[in-house]
């Protein structure tokens, strides 16, 4: 019995992308409101036939909340900044719009805290890696412009770790909106053997 290999041709599509994150940790704080950040970063499309194709990203996006304690006319915010790597599972609804679905994983990069004019370096107090869910959809606007809306829902909880190593009983969990723009640049062919 022989086995034969059939080489086929295989293409990907890389791009960039940048956009606006409202973002909140529900649970974490008893007074959370949602905190505006960014996302930029630099995404591949391989396509696997005409409806279908997947897209994994790598991101950098800033995340966290704002909060007003009661009776304080103060108010601040936690700044979690994340390396995202999604890996969104994408159906072409049509040649412009798609639905996008997929999980993401995150590495939190940096953390602070800004409260009366002061900022509070946290980094290594909250978890580093981050696991949650993906679901949006994407807009062509033409063939290299185009525009996404999702939401992420971070599934693994953050919970705030002392210096002495006690952890606080409040947790809660990343809940992002995710607003941008991307600009596809061109495909490159390969060959795939299947």
């Amino acid at each position: 019995m022989f086995l034969y290999l059939q080489l086929y041709p295989f293409s990907q599509t890389i791009g960039f992308k940048a956009g606006l994150n409202i973002s909140n940790t529900k649970g974490l704080n008893a007074c959370p409101d949602d905190k505006a950040g960014w996302n930029a970063g630099a995404i591949v499309q391989f396509k696997i036939n005409k409806r279908f194709y997947v897209q994994p990203e790598l991101l950098y996006a800033g995340k966290g909340h704002r909060f007003h304690p009661p009776f304080a006319s103060d108010s601040g915010a936690i700044r979690l900044n994340y390396v995202n790597m999604p890996i969104l599972f994408c159906y072409k609804a049509d040649d412009k719009l798609s639905i996008l679905l997929g999980p993401e994983l995150g590495y939190l990069a940096n953390s602070t805290v800004r409260y009366n004019k002061s900022v509070f370096d946290q980094t290594g107090r909250y978890p580093r890696v981050d696991v949650g869910i993906d679901l949006g959809f994407s807009y062509k606007i033409n063939t290299s412009l185009g525009a996404d809306l999702r939401f992420n829902y971070g599934f693994k909880d953050i919970q705030y770790t002392d210096y002495a190593g006690y952890t606080a009983p409040i947790k809660g969990g990343n809940r992002v909106f995710q607003a941008g723009l991307f600009y596809l640049l061109r495909k490159l062919h390969f060959p795939f053997l299947l």
